[in-house]
């Protein structure tokens, strides 16, 4: 209707998603949650990291391994954050079911959080016909997609 393109929309929207949420704070980041997604085009994948008390994503990295997370811990080490260093404890238990059960008992932390989000990803790239733009794909992750921050449960 207004004759502009949709790659102009796009830069439009990217700019005000990178102005708003391309730098989320991680002062008070404790528990946390880390996965991967599969990425819109082939076989990229991001590796997101949710803060479990305020359900927000702080940080999504280009890649599934550990390098995908280096920019995240320096990010991490600058804002002086005191994350719960039980999160690796519960990362070496997950190779045995029970470990984590007696895990959850012991930490009452859980992943599901992100796995829920994760839904909401797919959901997102599906409602899109997929993202063209990478950097765009990674500023709508970080946004709070209108949804409560805090997490219940």
């Amino acid at each position: 209707h207004l004759g502009v393109s949709w790659d102009a929309i796009r830069d439009i929207e990217k700019e005000y998603l990178h102005k708003h949420y391309a730098r989320p704070s991680l002062k008070h980041v404790t528990p946390i949650a880390i996965d991967e997604i599969a990425a819109p085009k082939g076989h990229k994948y991001l590796t997101v990291v949710m803060d479990l008390k305020t359900g927000r994503v702080v940080f999504v990295g280009d890649g599934k391994d550990a390098a995908a997370l280096k920019p995240f811990w320096k990010k991490l080490r600058r804002a002086q954050s005191k994350i719960v260093l039980e999160l690796q404890r519960f990362a070496n238990t997950l190779r045995n079911p029970a470990d984590q059960l007696v895990n959850y008992i012991t930490c009452e932390m859980t992943t599901g959080h992100l796995e829920r989000f994760n839904n909401k990803i797919k959901t997102m790239k599906r409602q899109a016909y997929g993202f063209r733009d990478l950097e765009f794909f990674k500023l709508n992750i970080l946004s709070p997609h209108n949804a409560r921050y805090e997490l219940v449960g």
